[in-house]
């Protein structure tokens, strides 16, 4: 059976500038690294996370489709 839906989620940003502030990434230890995401990427790549998969197991939105399978690009660590 193929899939019956398909999620493309940008879940976190990287270094660069964002308005008119440039930020510089951050690694799991809390040390700068230009390869690593920004503090709000961390942020929001946990959120994401949790929204798929709770630690508590109940679901914030009941519309919104359980992943079976989670796909990421090479650059996902």
């Amino acid at each position: 059976m193929g899939a019956t839906k398909i999620m493309i989620i940008r879940h976190a940003e990287k270094p660069g500038t964002y308005g008119n502030e440039k930020y510089d990434g951050i690694d799991a230890k809390g040390k700068a690294d230009k390869e690593s995401l920004v503090t709000l990427g961390w942020e929001r790549a946990g959120g994401i996370a949790n929204l798929f998969d709770p630690t508590n197991a109940v679901f914030q939105n009941s519309a919104l489709a359980v992943p079976r399978f989670y796909l990421c690009s090479r650059s996902c660590r």
